[in-house]
Formats: structure tokens, C-alpha cells, sequence
């Protein structure tokens, strides 16, 4: 098989993985996902960092909406455009140290693993990071190789990219620094320009959001240290990377099972066995296990809980390690059981994705009512006070919602937190008038709004159907008005539990 029909299914497969995905979420679900929402929230507001994340996340995401419009298809499809950057970082990355159709093979594995379809329809940092994790690989082993200013140029701009979308990526600057500081051929580069000027691109991409830091108390890195939960005794030690491993270890299952297909076949073989020279094979140790060595290691010595979700780019060179270690033996008759069983796997977990969130009900994310509560709550704002809703008041999620999806887009006040939402006047707020929202019991009103808000008025408990099964039991969603001040004077009358 020539590479030029190889490069042809590469591409067909990815333009397939782009439709899918991108057209199942944006028909399935009535609501976007809890990241994704909260990135609509900061995305309002273009600032160079925010609680949880640097910017490139929210930047993003408002670009998305402001092109893609409120059904949110194209936030999906900038999640799965992340997926298929990686692809094509380790598709070339393959092609240079495998035969072309053992690097098709290896991205065809990676798209059994969650990490590269479902997990990425919510649009986040972590999904970012499967695009740039690949691609500052796959430019840095370029880079080493040729010495050429434009590919070292990529290394920095990714890299910083990369940065700015989660710090995480840390985990893969350390193996790159030892590998040029240990391998003699990538130790070559220390005397050339090229790795500099990527340190100069870098540092250019990355010190605003540094001097933004500096002028709001460190708060993205006070919010990652607050997070990562630290065992209490030794036995967590050992939980805690055990729990992360072998959840990484189940995701691997899927692909595996499909690669011992190709383990069938003797005769007709369509591809030759390649000797890799010890830098391909040092490069892919360091950059694809390393890293994960490392994250696994911190948890060991320190004790600190780790999320799997932080993972999802790490086992990203997973099956070219695996593919340059076997290198099997294909034949045209494995060749064709291996893709009949590829797509067939393929279209399995589409129908197993789209059945799930039918039957999701009330567990999921994708089913609930958002643009319905939306619109009544932004209906009753304008009948009250015959204006503009500008601001709405509560969690992250449910108040993100009320702002995406409502025709007059308010400013979030994220659980009336002035620390996480630092672009909050809350006397602006106070003129203006907004809408407040909370969960659970009605009596259950954070106690210090009464204080920081004392025209509050007009509690309202909603019960809304959840999207699909009305059976479930209704969302319950409690409500409160701040009138704008130069409408204080209206009478509002007690309006009835609903």
C-alpha cells in the first residue's frame, strides 16, 4: 500500500472523527457541559488569566461563540479540532520513525481511548492540551533533527500556547530539559540559536499572563495548589497513583484488544521491519514515558490526589511505543480484519455515547432544561422592570447557564465569590439590578446576601422538567430579584411558590 493511500485514510478517518463528534453533541445535548459553560462565562470577559485557568481556554471559547452562535457547535468542534491536532502530530511523528501505516495505526488506537472523543466534547484546558502536548512533541523532535529556525519557532509558540492553557504541561518541559540535557544529539542544540529564540517566543507568549498574576494575588496558582489534596496517612501514598495508573491502564483495554488483531497472518506482508536508531528510541521514552512516570511519582512521594482528567494527553505517544516496539507482521487479510473492526468499535462507542445521554435523565449535564430556564427567567426580568438583565448571580454552572443562553448574554457573578469573579463591581451591579439564583432549599440563601444586597426581593422556588424524561423529578431552582435602583420605587408583589 502506497503512503499516498495511507495519507488518504489518515485524513479520511479524521474528517469522519470531526463530523461525529462534533454533530452528535451539538443534536444530543439540550445543554453545553459544565466546562465548556464555565469557559462561556470567562470568555465574556477577556482578561489574561482567571481563577482556574490562564486564558487560552475562555479566549477560545468566546471566539467560538461569537462565530459558532448559541447551539454551541462550534465550541465542539474546537474541542474535537484539538483531538485532531494531536492525530496529526503523531500520524507525522510516526511517519518518521515507522512505516506510514504503522503511524496510522497508532492514531487509530488512540481514538479507542475516551481521552480523544467523548472526554473532548467538554471544550476545556485538558482538551487543549491534547493538541498543543502533541504537537510541541512532534516540533521538538523536528527541531532536533533538522535545526531549522521555523521548527524550534513552532516548539516556542506551542509551548507558550500550551502554558496558557494549563500549567500541567510542566510535566512534559521537565523530560525535554533532560533530554537535551542528557542525549548527545539533542545536546546539540545548546550551541545552536534556534532553542533560544523558542525560549524568547516563549517567554513573549507567557509574561503578560505572568504580570497579570503578579496584580491578582497569584490566584490560578493559589487555585491549583488549593486543589490538589494531600493524603493523611501512607496508605494514600499509594491510593492515590495506584487509582490514577490503573484507570489510565482500563482506557487502554479497547486498543489493545484490537491490536492483537494484528497478530494474525503470516504471508503477504505489506510492511518491512524497521530498526530504530537509539535517539528515536530514547526521544520516545523520555517524551512518552516519562511524563507519566513523573505525575506518578509526585503523588507517591507528596501524597497528592490526582484527577484522571489531568491525564489526557499523556498516553498521547502510547501507540506509536507500542507500534515501534512490535512492529507486526501485516497482511492484507489483517490489514482488512483490522479496520472492519476499527469502525466497527468506532460506531459502537457513537451509539454507545448517543444511547447514554437518552437515558441519561436528571445525571447528566446534557439534559438539563438551560435554555428553557433561560428564557422564562430573562422573560420574567424583562415584565418586571422593562430592561436589560445585566447581571445574574449564583453557581457557576446553573448562573452560566441563565447568561449563555438568555438574549440579553448578563455578566456572571460566580456564586457571589468577588475573589473569583474579580471583574465584578457589585456597586455597578447594585445600580443595575441582576438576577440571583440558588440551589436547594429555598431557606438555604447564602447568609450574607441580605447584608451585601438589601433590595433582594421576591424569592421564587421554579420547579423546571428536565429535558427527555419527565418523570424524573424536577430541577429546583430557587430565585431572587435586585431591582435596578431607578426602579426600586415599582411595588413588587409576593410572588407564589411554584
Amino acid at each position: 500500500m502506497t503512503e499516498k493511500n495511507i495519507n488518504r485514510l489518515f485524513y479520511i478517518f479524521i474528517t469522519l472523527h470531526l463530523f461525529c463528534w462534533t454533530l452528535l453533541p451539538t443534536f444530543l445535548r439540550y445543554t453545553l457541559p459544565l466546562d465548556a459553560m464555565e469557559g462561556t462565562t470567562w470568555g465574556r470577559q477577556l482578561y489574561l488569566g482567571y481563577d482556574k485557568n490562564p486564558f487560552l481556554n475562555a479566549w477560545l471559547t468566546e471566539l467560538a461563540v461569537f462565530l459558532g452562535g448559541k447551539s454551541g457547535w462550534l465550541i465542539y468542534a474546537f474541542g474535537q479540532c484539538c483531538v485532531i491536532a494531536c492525530f496529526w502530530a503523531i500520524y507525522q511523528l510516526g511517519k518518521k520513525m515507522l512505516s506510514p501505516i504503522h503511524a496510522l495505526i497508532a492514531v487509530l488506537l488512540l481514538e479507542l481511548m475516551t481521552n480523544y472523543n467523548i472526554d473532548a466534547i467538554d471544550f476545556n484546558d485538558n482538551t487543549l492540551l491534547l493538541a498543543g502536548w502533541a504537537l510541541i512533541i512532534y516540533f521538538f523532535y523536528t527541531a532536533i533533527q533538522s535545526q531549522k529556525i521555523k521548527s524550534w519557532l513552532a516548539v516556542g509558540l506551542f509551548s507558550g500556547l500550551a502554558m496558557m492553557a494549563k500549567y500541567f504541561v510542566v510535566m512534559l518541559f521537565i523530560p525535554m530539559a533532560l533530554f537535551l540535557i542528557i542525549d548527545s544529539t539533542a545536546r546539540q542544540s545548546l550551541k545552536k540559536s534556534g532553542l533560544y529564540l523558542a525560549s524568547l517566543l516563549f517567554l513573549a507568549i507567557i509574561l503578560p499572563h505572568v504580570f497579570w498574576l503578579r496584580t491578582h494575588h497569584f490566584i490560578t496558582l493559589t487555585y491549583a495548589f488549593a486543589r490538589t489534596h494531600h493524603a493523611t496517612n501512607w496508605l494514600m501514598h499509594i491510593q492515590y497513583p495506584l487509582h490514577f495508573t490503573l484507570s489510565y491502564l482500563g482506557a487502554c483495554i479497547p486498543p489493545l484488544i484490537l491490536f492483537s488483531t494484528l497478530m494474525i497472518g503470516s504471508s503477504s506482508r505489506l510492511t518491512k521491519r524497521k530498526i530504530l536508531p537509539s535517539f528515536q528510541w530514547r526521544f520516545l521514552i523520555y517524551l512518552g514515558v516519562l511524563p507519566f512516570a513523573f505525575v506518578v511519582l509526585l503523588s507517591l512521594l507528596t501524597g497528592m490526589a490526582l484527577h484522571v482528567g489531568w491525564g489526557q494527553p499523556l498516553l498521547s505517544l502510547g501507540g506509536l511505543l507500542l507500534l515501534a516496539a512490535t512492529q507486526p507482521t501485516l497482511t492484507q487479510k489483517t490489514w482488512k480484519l483490522f479496520l472492519i473492526l476499527f469502525y466497527s468499535l468506532f460506531f459502537a462507542l457513537l451509539a454507545g455515547y448517543t444511547l447514554s445521554l437518552i437515558n441519561a435523565g436528571d445525571n447528566s449535564s446534557a439534559n438539563y432544561p438551560g435554555p428553557r430556564i433561560a428564557q422564562q427567567l430573562t422573560q420574567q426580568w424583562h415584565d418586571r422592570y422593562h430592561t436589560t438583565l445585566s447581571y445574574v448571580v449564583g453557581p457557576r454552572f446553573d448562573a452560566g447557564v441563565v447568561s449563555f443562553y438568555s438574549i440579553d448574554r448578563p455578566t456572571v457573578y460566580m456564586d457571589a465569590d468577588p475573589v473569583s469573579s474579580f471583574w465584578i463591581d457589585e456597586k455597578k451591579l447594585s445600580k443595575k439590578g441582576g438576577l440571583f439564583l440558588w440551589l436547594g432549599d429555598i431557606h438555604d440563601k447564602p447568609t450574607d446576601w441580605a447584608q451585601r444586597f438589601p433590595h433582594l426581593i421576591d424569592q421564587q422556588t421554579l420547579f423546571i422538567p428536565w429535558m427527555r424524561d419527565k418523570k424524573e423529578t424536577p430541577l429546583r431552582l430557587n430565585i431572587a430579584f435586585l431591582p435596578p435602583q431607578d426602579k426600586l420605587k415599582i411595588v413588587n408583589y409576593p410572588h407564589p411558590i411554584r
